[in-house]
């Protein structure tokens, strides 16, 4: 688990739970992901995808 302050770098896991249990439970497992400080970096990119797999970019934050 993470705590307030805690660096992380690529590839740390920051969570962990059973999506397909989720799913069974009718919930949806859509994750938005919001950037609240976007002014402080050069340059912010997303795909275009509805939706990424494990592995794939899903942002780009410089």
């Amino acid at each position: 688990m993470i705590n307030p302050r805690d660096k992380f770098k690529k590839g740390d896991e920051l969570i962990k739970f059973n999506i397909e249990k989720i799913k069974e439970a009718g919930y949806d497992v859509t994750t938005p992901v919001i950037i609240t400080n976007s002014e402080h970096y050069k340059e912010v990119s997303h795909t275009n995808s509805l939706a990424v797999k494990e592995g794939e970019v899903l942002l780009s934050v410089q």
